[in-house]
């Protein structure tokens, strides 16, 4: 009676291992198939994130601040607060760093080339009435752009590095008017970028 049980449930037991196994090989390939998208480096452009659902309908004003969060994973490079140079300054090595940059395409077609900065995340904290911040180990790569031109824009990431050249695919969004009419007000927003970079593109 026991033995007759024990051999009921054989078969139960193959097709769970059986499955466990084909859902493994799933989740395999298709991680697999993800990295191979990026097909001309090694690194991987990753967890793409914007705050365009910070503004009503999800838009952004003309003028506004767009910021691009991301990943690259599986870089060559050693050093993300170097640029990727193949003649660096004397005392560094060549070839450590890394270049990331996203290009941004307007409604009209013109292109701009904005550089990426690798962010690190810090507690924010009030701590016996004062101000506290610390570092933490989470470090993440944002973009920040200010679109000057109502309509639907492009951009794309890319990452270069000792292994080569990778391009994340397309992503679109949309730039509706702004109260920002004055220029001479873009002072403020390049303090909330900071970085006067964003604004080469206005002359």
């Amino acid at each position: 009676m026991t033995q007759h049980l024990i051999f009921g449930k054989i078969p139960k037991l193959i097709i769970f291992v059986f499955l466990i196994v084909v859902t493994a090989s799933i989740i395999f390939f298709y991680k697999f198939a993800q990295l191979d998208t990026y097909a001309e480096g090694s690194s991987v452009i990753d967890s793409i994130t914007d705050n365009r659902n910070s503004y009503p309908n999800g838009k952004i004003p003309k003028y506004e601040k767009i910021e691009i969060t991301f990943e690259v994973k599986l870089s060559s490079a050693t050093n993300y607060f170097y640029p990727y140079d193949n003649s660096p300054p004397s005392g560094i090595i060549p070839k450590t760093g890394i270049n990331v940059d996203a290009i941004f395409t307007s409604p009209d077609g013109t292109l701009y080339k904005q550089p990426g900065f690798y962010y690190q995340e810090f507690l924010d904290q009030v701590k016996s009435g004062k101000e506290w911040f610390y570092p933490t180990e989470n470090y993440k790569w944002k973009v920040r752009f200010s679109p000057n031109k109502e309509g639907t824009w492009k951009y794309k990431l890319k990452a270069i590095d000792s292994s080569g050249t990778v391009e994340s695919q397309e992503q679109t969004f949309n730039v509706m008017s702004s109260k920002i009419t004055d220029l001479s007000k873009l002072a403020a927003i390049a303090a909330i970028l900071n970085t006067t970079t964003e604004l080469t593109f206005l002359h």
